[in-house]
């Protein structure tokens, strides 16, 4: 029995381990791409009240999955099939409240609350009495493709995700990666994308 016990808390252990390596992101997809268009050349856009610094950032941090997608930088910028525009931010997420207040008033943990196997809606028990939950903060990623030549946008896809954590910039690769997992097949539906963290 002991045995058993042990090996269930080692694959609990290792599962958890390979969950922080990876990073579920909620993905949409708009757009109609031309058919026919392969290993399209690119330049990224960057707006007058976009600092260099956050640019640059974004732009190593997207330029690995555009590379996947089939993308290539154009040598002559002017020259480019296509202008493509980043965007990231982060924001407290308004559904996660304080569970101590829940308590002091409804002696429940309702809403979104933490549970020991996750956060979820509904109600439930407090799993960890006594304290605040939040906040939770909402993280996304934005990928905007446009024709250089008539300026119309052609694909646009988001991929966002929520944890207890502000911190983006190293979770930026993997969910410039979910969001471009599926191109250039659109779709406007949201869908969960994994992708690995540090690849």
């Amino acid at each position: 029995m002991l045995k058993t016990l042990t090996m269930l808390l080692l694959a609990a252990l290792l599962g958890g381990c390979a969950a922080m390596n990876q990073v579920s992101s909620e993905v949409s997809t708009f757009g109609n791409w031309p058919a026919g268009t392969t290993q399209p050349s690119f330049v990224f856009d960057r707006l007058p009240s976009q600092p260099a610094e956050t640019q640059n950032a974004l732009e190593d941090a997207a330029l690995p999955a555009l590379r996947s997608a089939g993308f290539r930088p154009a040598a002559d910028p002017s020259q480019a099939d296509y202008v493509v525009q980043l965007g990231a931010s982060i924001s407290a997420d308004p559904r996660y409240v304080d569970e101590l207040d829940f308590r002091s008033r409804f002696g429940w943990a309702g809403g979104w609350h933490y549970r020991r196997y996750g956060f979820g809606p509904g109600w439930g028990f407090n799993a960890f009495p006594g304290g605040p939950i939040g906040p939770m903060y909402q993280r996304e990623v934005v990928v905007m493709v446009r024709d250089r030549r008539s300026g119309q946008t052609v694909y646009e896809t988001r991929a966002s995700n929520s944890s207890n954590s502000p911190l983006i910039n190293y979770l930026l690769p993997a969910m410039f990666q979910a969001a471009l997992a599926d191109f250039p097949n659109p779709a406007g539906s949201r869908r969960n994308v994994v992708t690995p963290i540090g690849r």
